[in-house]
């Protein structure tokens, strides 16, 4: 399924996502653009998570070695593949 896109500035900085102007409601009737590519998103979720493709933030940390994710799933993956613990303390 192709990705719709509306028209960005392509002048914007890329800031963290919590320090986005707050995007409001978002739904099938008002979706939210992505400000950096255009992709347009139906959940606030969505857009969080690939915002921060393009701001480079990765808030889930190992805290045995210098692995970082961008989603808490990714973390747990890493943690039982390359240290055996399933469990995962996030910081």
């Amino acid at each position: 399924r192709r990705r719709e896109r509306a028209k960005t500035d392509s002048s914007i900085a890329v800031l963290p996502f919590d320090q986005l102007p707050d995007i409001g409601p978002i739904s099938r009737k008002q979706p939210c653009p992505c400000p950096v590519c255009g992709v347009l998103f139906y959940q606030k979720s969505d857009f969080r998570h690939h915002y921060m493709v393009h701001s480079g933030e990765k808030p889930y940390a190992c805290t045995q070695c210098d692995f970082r994710a961008r989603q808490l799933t990714n973390l747990k993956r890493h943690m039982k593949e390359k240290h055996e613990h399933p469990r995962v303390a996030v910081v």
